[in-house]
This record gives C-alpha cells, sequence and structure tokens, in this order.
C-alpha cells in the first residue's frame, strides 16, 4: 500500500448519519476555497457559487457527489466525498513529482488543466481564465475504463 506524501491529509469519514457527513465535508470546502483561498500557480482558484435549491453552492456539490441520469439528479458520491480534503493540496501541489499535471484541448475548443494523483486515483480538473482558475470538478477515479480515458488525455496533452 501507498504511504500518502506528508501534503495528503487523511480522508473523511463518510459513515454515519448524512446531514452531519455533509456539515463535515462543508467545513473543509467553506476552510480550503473560501476562508484560505486556494491558488493554483498564481490563478485564484473560483468554483460555481450560484445555490440551486440548496444552502451550498453547486461547486461545492461537483466535489462530493456525481449525476445521476436515471434520477436527473446529484446523489452522494462517497469515494469522492472522501477525497474532498485532498482537493485543495492536489491542485497547490501540482508540480510534486507523484502528480500528473497537463493542459488538454476539449472537443468544444476549451483547455482544460487536469491535475491527477493516478496512484491514489483521484483527479482534479480546472479551466484556467486571464487572472484565476475555474474549478470544474475532482474526484475519485475507479475503474480501468476511467484510468485509460485520462491516460489518454495525459498521452494527447497540449505542449509536448
Amino acid at each position: 500500500m501507498l504511504s500518502n506524501p506528508k501534503w495528503l491529509p487523511s480522508r473523511i469519514n463518510t459513515n454515519g448519519v448524512w446531514e452531519k457527513i455533509l456539515n463535515n465535508l462543508y467545513k473543509v470546502f467553506d476552510n480550503d476555497f473560501i476562508i484560505k483561498k486556494c491558488f493554483f500557480d498564481t490563478y485564484k482558484i473560483i468554483f460555481d457559487n450560484r445555490r440551486i435549491d440548496s444552502p451550498y453552492e453547486e461547486g461545492f456539490w461537483h466535489l462530493i457527489s456525481k449525476f445521476n441520469y436515471a434520477s436527473n439528479q446529484r446523489e452522494p458520491d462517497f469515494p469522492r466525498a472522501q477525497k474532498l480534503p485532498w482537493c485543495k493540496p492536489t491542485i497547490e501541489n501540482h508540480s510534486e513529482s507523484i502528480v500528473k499535471c497537463w493542459d488538454y484541448e476539449e472537443e468544444n475548443k476549451r483547455i482544460k488543466t487536469y491535475i491527477w494523483l493516478e496512484n491514489y486515483d483521484y483527479i482534479v480538473i480546472i479551466e484556467k481564465r486571464a487572472t484565476n482558475a475555474f474549478l470544474a470538478t475532482a474526484m475519485h477515479v475507479s475503474g480501468q475504463a476511467s484510468k485509460r480515458q485520462f491516460m489518454i488525455k495525459y498521452l494527447k496533452r497540449i505542449g509536448i
């Protein structure tokens, strides 16, 4: 088993009552992205701060849940939520040797930056703008198909 780098915190326990878990998750998000701020080099990380039928920002939901096409709504993704404390340190330590970080031009011609802790099954995706970077999502990478998809993007990255 891999030992975590010193800069990577422990995961959050997602066992128990959902409302308490949600409160604990939001405390991490609030501290890492609202109170203390987060930076990718000189780019300040921003997120979708809209609140749609919820007391929580859409950017927060994208870090702890996934879209269920059958129910047409977001649902908790516990492996993803457990790794929420990893999001900010992964962004801020993107130049570490255990992190794969690259730009990739998507089909819609937008350039996204992928920050992948490949050996820890975690990826953060941001979109750099003039003075800031938009936090699109972060997730637990599960399954060989997902890993293969990210590896293909890595191999086709821009600027190599």
